[in-house]
């Protein structure tokens, strides 16, 4: 987390080691205000955090990232992310196989994610915990079907305005 002021509510040097996400900034500002979240958001405040209060807050959070036909260098991405691991695998969009290799990391021992583990059979049990992770974080955010674009692929034509 950046570091953030507030002298009645955060002790100086307090240091927070879970994982928060950009979009709880909303959630956290409106607690802070003394206001109440929205309901049904995919955020939530980290207010408890400042106290010490982890109990119950995330152990891994889902990335994602559909294709666009003006980027084509950048395929369909899936992610979870937990502490120490970090699971990455690019869906066609269709019923084709992949043509992108999937990626596992442990972050661990490999912050600067240089070591590709995904056909080690030493993280073999990672991989499937984190593949059902995956799963589960996708029908947690009603997104089953993983609905996104067919990858098309490297195109020489650009459109014309």
């Amino acid at each position: 987390m950046r570091p953030l002021s507030c002298p009645p509510l955060i002790p100086k040097r307090t240091v927070i080691n879970e994982m928060v996400l950009n979009l709880e900034l909303a959630a956290s500002v409106i607690d802070l205000c003394g206001g109440k979240p929205m309901a049904g958001i995919d955020g939530q405040s980290w207010k408890p955090l400042l106290a010490g209060k982890t109990t119950g807050w995330r152990k891994s959070w889902l990335d994602g990232y559909n294709s666009e036909k003006e980027f084509p260098y950048t395929p369909n991405g899936r992610g979870v992310r937990t502490a120490s691991w970090k699971y990455i695998y690019y869906p066609s969009g269709d019923v084709t196989p992949s043509h992108d290799a999937a990626e596992l990391y442990n972050l661990a021992t490999d912050p600067l994610e240089t070591h590709k583990l995904i056909a080690d059979p030493t993280a073999t049990k990672q991989l499937t915990d984190l593949r059902n992770e995956s799963a589960r974080l996708l029908a947690k955010h009603k997104a089953v079907p993983d609905r996104m674009p067919p990858d098309g692929g490297i195109i020489n034509v650009l459109e014309k305005f």
